[in-house]
């Protein structure tokens, strides 16, 4: 079964791999022939943790806005 969701600058999305990996992707930028985005992808089966630094809890501010050409 297949699931689609609508990419959102600055959201974060998370993937659970058919063979128990994890890894996220976050919106950086959208534009009207890519997405511009920063991944990560744990190595460990079955472990989800992925933020580097689990302590803060800052984020960069992004802008909300979508480019179209």
């Amino acid at each position: 079964r297949m699931l689609y969701t609508k990419a959102l600058i600055g959201h974060t999305y998370v993937i659970w791999t058919w063979d128990n990996h994890f890894a996220k992707v976050r919106v950086k930028a959208i534009t009207g022939d890519r997405v511009v985005f920063d991944w990560a992808y744990q190595l460990l089966e079955g472990e989800p943790q992925l933020k580097t630094n689990r302590n803060s809890t800052v984020r960069e501010k992004l802008p909300n806005t979508i480019i179209k050409k």
